[in-house]
């Protein structure tokens, strides 16, 4: 009879514990993202990115490492990518972020933010359409109709414009980038940030809207007399 009392305790103070650290991590990824996005994109520094990162990995009482978020977590990691010199802590960065990514990928496949932000972090580092095109299909496939996956879509089309303007993309892909740069300039929570980011350059919004077909070009004012 002992032993099942002490059995139902330990079962008691252990379930209390998973709730404790599952209530811990809801509120450590609420004030991460609080944190992150303190102020805008263009005025965040480092130091307020790593402080969002250290809020999503700590370790528990038992010494273990415990990380709340791997997708949001790898985000953080690929945001100080854009604002660091060092080439040691670059390839820390980049080493971390698709560490996460994939890990999120290999527990939640139809993250398509997961699958959007791999294949930005590869074509950051090789440049290459054979590195992305699956990572972009699947990406496709999961958010179709997502406002935020036409963001990174449109934001990768606007990188292979700068990167190589004469860059040989295939009918698959090319449709990819059509369908979200053309539904993300209908979508109200995305059409502003496509926005900008096609008129990021005029050399750029030049070689996407000869991608484009007419119904999206006028919404993109393609006329670049204008």
């Amino acid at each position: 009879m002992t032993v099942v009392k002490y059995s139902v305790v330990l079962l008691l103070v252990l379930c209390l514990y998973v709730s404790g650290q599952r209530l811990n991590n809801a509120s450590r990824e609420y004030q991460s993202e609080i944190v992150f996005n303190s102020v805008e994109a263009t005025q965040r520094d480092s130091q307020i990115t790593q402080n969002a990162l250290g809020l999503l990995k700590y370790e528990n009482v038992f010494g273990h490492t415990v990380i709340v978020n791997p997708y949001l977590l790898g985000y953080y990691y690929y945001s100080l990518l854009f604002d660091e010199q060092d080439s040691q802590r670059l390839a820390y960065y980049y080493d971390n972020a698709h560490q996460l990514f994939t890990q999120t990928i290999s527990q939640q496949p139809t993250n398509a933010k997961a699958w959007a932000n791999l294949a930005l972090l590869n074509w950051l580092n090789t440049q290459s359409l054979d590195d992305i095109e699956v990572l972009v299909q699947r990406a496709h496939s999961y958010g179709q109709y997502n406002f935020r996956i036409h963001v990174k879509i449109s934001q990768l089309a606007q990188w292979i414009a700068q990167t190589n303007p004469n860059t040989a993309i295939n009918s698959e892909l090319m449709k990819i980038f059509v369908h979200h740069l053309t539904y993300g300039l209908e979508d109200r929570r995305s059409r502003q940030a496509i926005r900008e980011i096609i008129n990021n350059a005029s050399e750029d919004k030049a070689v996407i809207c000869t991608w484009l077909e007419q119904t999206a070009r006028e919404k993109l004012r393609c006329d670049l007399t204008r």
